[in-house]
């Protein structure tokens, strides 16, 4: 079974825009599509705490798998079955330049 069998979902990726208000000086950020329609898999956690420093800086829900194919940034959010996650670690899955395993957590 190929690693393409097992995307069983399809997801949109939201590219963070920010522009400046030329009235009054403020950033305004907003997201725009960035891919739409890309092959994934979402998988869920119990809890996967992230630590840094030993302190814990975020909790992970869900895992995302996605081709390297795309090009996903860290402030990017994804979109999947009327659910969006922010990404907070990008893992190279075996380290062989074939996939990303994403750590994530639900948008509030």
């Amino acid at each position: 079974m190929g690693f393409d069998s097992l995307l069983n979902k399809q997801c949109v990726i939201y590219k963070l825009v920010e522009t400046l208000n030329s009235s009054n000086g403020e950033r305004t950020k907003s997201r725009s599509i960035k891919h739409i329609g890309v092959p994934c898999r979402l998988q869920t956690l119990s809890g996967k705490e992230l630590l840094e420093n030993n302190k814990i800086y975020a909790n992970a829900s869900h895992t995302i798998f996605l081709s390297k194919m795309y090009d996903v940034k860290l402030t990017d959010i994804i979109l999947i079955d009327g659910t969006y996650f922010n990404l907070l670690l990008q893992k190279d899955a075996g380290g062989q330049e074939h996939h990303y395993e994403y750590l994530v957590e639900t948008v509030k």
